[in-house]
C-alpha cells in the first residue's frame, strides 16, 4: 500500500470493504453449472466512520430524540433499536449481495434492513467501523 493513499483518506468519506465468506475467510464463490467451475462472487459494503460528520450528526439527532421522548415520559428506544438506526445510517452503499434466486440486491431501505438482520454483517460493520479511523486524516 502506498503511503500517499493512507495520508489522503478522509474520515468523512465512506470506505468500501469486501465481505468475505464467513466459513472460509476468503472471497465468496458460486458454482456455475454452465462452466462447471467455481466463480468469484465478491460482495462489498461502503461504510461511514462513526467519527465522520455525517455520523456525528446522526448521533446528535438520536440523542435529541431520546431527550424529547424522556421529556414526554415516553419509552426511549432499546439498545438494539439505537444500534439498528446507527448501522442503517453508516451504510453508504453495497454491491454483490444476491437474494435466494440469485438476483442482485438493489441498494434501498428494505434491502439494507434485510442485510442488517444477518448477525455476520452486523458483526463486520461493528468491527470494521471501530478500525476505520486508523491512519485517516480529518
Amino acid at each position: 500500500m502506498q503511503i500517499s493513499i493512507l495520508s489522503n483518506l478522509k474520515l468523512d468519506d465512506a470506505k468500501e470493504f469486501e465481505i468475505l465468506d464467513p466459513l472460509t475467510g476468503k472471497r465468496s464463490q458460486t458454482y456455475n453449472p454452465k462452466t462447471k467451475k467455481l466463480e468469484d462472487t465478491p460482495a462489498f459494503i461502503s461504510l461511514y466512520y462513526m467519527g465522520s460528520k455525517k455520523m456525528k450528526k446522526v448521533q446528535l439527532e438520536l440523542q435529541r430524540k431520546i431527550i424529547e421522548l424522556a421529556k414526554d415520559k415516553k419509552d426511549a428506544p432499546t439498545e438494539k433499536e439505537v444500534e439498528d438506526m446507527l448501522f442503517f445510517e453508516m451504510i453508504d452503499s453495497y454491491r454483490g449481495f444476491k437474494d435466494d434466486k440469485g438476483k442482485e440486491l438493489e441498494f434501498n431501505e428494505e434491502n439494507t434492513r434485510l442485510l442488517l438482520e444477518a448477525p455476520y454483517i452486523r458483526h463486520l460493520i461493528e468491527e470494521v467501523s471501530s478500525k476505520m479511523g486508523n491512519f485517516s486524516t480529518k
